[in-house]
């Protein structure tokens, strides 16, 4: 009986030694377990920030890449405009060339056709009126032209008149007034500077004016359709005006008894569908008023 008491007591002791010893041991488990989920914990918010900063950088990539390709393509968008513009800038030089080239054809001709008449009304004036002494008027003025000179002044001559009418192509108006032309060919290109080939047409108003000694001279400026027609009017305004200070500044017209008007594309005397009706229609006239 004495043994038995004393093996339950032992058992006693030995029960809740075992139980103390594998409470200890699930608690070290537990923290264990504990400091492994930190140390996931922390692993997985060092990874989750490392993640985080490659999105940034991404995203800051992708932004880059967006912009860079914007620019690109704001950047060829500028070079297709720049090409067209070029394309259609050629296109007008082309177009530009193919109507000068038929103006200067048209031009050529004239020149020619207007050769062949001057040559024959002065071979006319030379074969009716063999003045005694010294050459015919028609002929010394051929001479004269030819020398870029001006014939000297002195009495109204009839022939001589008669034959500045006809070299410039001068007409009488009803009213008596004179009317002769100096065409845009006299002009460099959309400019009131003169031509090498102004200076003789020049020199023979000069000397219609002091045949004729008008009261009044008024130029008048024209054009052709083509461009702007403020533009045209200024244009058609500053040749007149050319003419008119040629004449004051070199031959001693008396500015007070001069007019000058710009008359733009409003008066053509012809068509403006063809080289030649542009050409003709870029003119100044000069109307002597006596």
């Amino acid at each position: 009986m004495i043994l038995s008491n004393r093996i339950a007591g032992e058992a006693k002791q030995i029960v809740p030694f075992a139980l103390t010893s594998q409470i200890e041991e699930v608690e070290t488990e537990e923290e264990e377990l504990e400091a492994e989920l930190e140390r996931v914990r922390r692993t997985g918010e060092i990874e989750r920030a490392a993640l985080e900063r490659e999105n940034q950088e991404l995203r800051g990539i992708a932004a880059a890449s967006i912009g860079e390709l914007q620019t690109l393509g704001e950047q060829l968008l500028r070079v297709l405009a720049d090409h067209q513009s070029l394309l259609q800038m050629l296109e007008q030089v082309r177009a530009a060339r193919e109507l000068a080239e038929k103006e200067l054809a048209a031009a050529r001709r004239d020149a020619e056709l207007y050769a062949a008449e001057a040559a024959s009304l002065r071979a006319r004036l030379g074969a009716s009126e063999q003045p005694a002494a010294g050459p015919s008027p028609a002929l010394e003025l051929a001479r004269l032209e030819a020398r870029g000179e001006s014939e000297p002044a002195g009495r109204p001559n009839a022939a001589a008149l008669e034959a500045q009418l006809a070299a410039l192509r001068a007409v009488t108006a009803p009213d008596g007034a004179i009317v002769t032309v100096i065409e845009g060919t006299a002009f460099q290109f959309n400019s009131e500077q003169f031509t090498d080939a102004a200076n003789g047409s020049l020199l023979r108003v000069a000397r219609l004016i002091e045949l004729a000694g008008p009261k009044r001279v008024r130029f008048v400026g024209h054009t052709d359709a083509q461009g702007e027609e403020a533009a045209n009017r200024r244009l058609s305004q500053r040749r007149a005006q050319a003419v008119r200070d040629w004449l004051v500044r070199n031959r001693g017209l008396d500015p007070g008894k001069t007019v000058v008007e710009g008359r733009g594309k409003d008066q053509p005397i012809a068509s403006n569908d063809t080289p030649e009706g542009r050409r003709a229609n870029r003119r100044v006239e000069v109307i002597l008023e006596r």
